[in-house]
């Protein structure tokens, strides 16, 4: 049970030496959330868990899982996804620790391997990232621009070739390009993308 004073705890392991009752509890939170609160239109359990060097990384409350998420090994390298948190610790730094540790866990294991993250995954990383960056020099390499449109300095390459290198707003006013990929991705209206004609 969950205690009010009751530490958070956080692990990782390959799904292969994780107790039963803690991955049982881990695959029920996932339901939980992905199938009945949010009505995803695909199966849940997809049997990428017992994949070989399949791990998680978990959150626990006393006995109670509160968070999750899972890695996976394939040919392209490491990916993050199936991130979920219990609706006691939304709102709360645990799915940012939670993913923070899973960037940590993919270090270890290939610290040069590429990691794809799913939407989920990439919108806590984009709310983690300022305070990592936080007085470091940072390079993010991102097909998605709003993983990097608040950086000091955007790199356009185009083909392999440097084209353009400036502000969100300058690329959007200069490099027509950069311009065409922000009003597609920032089509929701959030956005103010000017196109040159």
């Amino acid at each position: 049970m969950r205690g009010a004073d009751a530490p958070i705890v956080y692990a990782d392991a390959p799904v292969s030496d994780i107790d039963p009752v803690v991955l049982y509890r881990m695959l029920q939170l996932r339901v939980e959330v992905f199938v009945v609160e949010q009505g995803a239109a695909y199966p849940e359990l997809d049997g990428r868990d017992i994949e070989p060097g399949a791990r998680m990384v978990w959150a626990q409350v006393g006995d109670e899982v509160v968070a999750t998420l899972r890695v996976l090994q394939d040919a392209a390298g490491l990916r993050i996804g199936r991130v979920v948190a219990a609706g006691s610790v939304r709102g709360t730094p645990v799915a940012s620790d939670l993913m923070r540790r899973g960037l940590e866990v993919c270090a270890q294991i290939d610290p040069t391997a590429s990691i794809a993250l799913d939407a989920q995954s990439e919108h806590l990383i984009q709310q983690a990232l300022p305070q990592l960056m936080q007085g470091r020099t940072t390079l993010v390499i991102a097909h998605r621009l709003a993983t990097v449109k608040n950086a000091d300095r955007i790199a356009v390459m185009d083909q392999g070739k440097l084209v353009a290198v400036g502000t969100h707003q300058q690329l959007i006013a200069s490099n027509p390009l950069y311009a065409r990929l922000a009003a597609l991705q920032f089509s929701d209206g959030d956005e103010q993308v000017n196109q040159r004609p």
